[in-house]
C-alpha cells in the first residue's frame, strides 16, 4: 500500500509541469469555473460560521490538502479569501517547486 502511494506521488512529479494546462483544455475550463465556486462557497460559510479574521472580515488561514499545483491556493489568495494559505501534497515536485515558482508570478 504504501509502494502504490509512493507510485502515486512520483506519477504526478513526472506530469506536474504540464498538468494544469491538461486540465484546463480537457475540462474545456470548467475546473478554473469550480474552483471560482468554491472559493465563494468558502467565503459564504466563514460568513455564517463566524471564523472570520477580525482584520480582512474573511478566514485567516485555509489548509489545502494535495495542493497539486497550487490552483485552488491561487484563486482564494487572488480572491483575497484568506490572510493565509497552508497547503500540503505528495507530490514533493509540485509542492516544493511549482506553488512557490507559480504564486509569486500569479499573485
Amino acid at each position: 500500500m504504501e509502494n502504490e502511494k509512493q507510485h502515486i506521488g512520483q506519477l504526478f512529479d513526472r506530469i506536474a509541469g504540464t498538468y494544469d494546462r491538461l486540465n484546463h483544455l480537457l475540462s474545456l475550463n470548467i475546473d478554473k469555473r469550480w474552483r471560482r465556486k468554491a472559493v465563494g462557497m468558502l467565503r459564504r460559510q466563514s460568513a455564517v460560521s463566524g471564523q472570520r479574521s477580525a482584520v480582512s472580515g474573511q478566514p485567516s488561514v485555509v489548509l489545502d490538502v494535495a495542493i497539486g499545483t497550487a490552483d485552488l491556493t491561487i484563486e482564494i489568495l487572488r480572491q483575497g479569501c484568506a490572510g493565509q494559505v497552508t497547503g500540503i501534497d505528495r507530490s514533493t515536485t509540485a509542492a516544493r517547486r511549482l506553488c512557490p515558482m507559480r504564486m509569486r508570478r500569479t499573485i
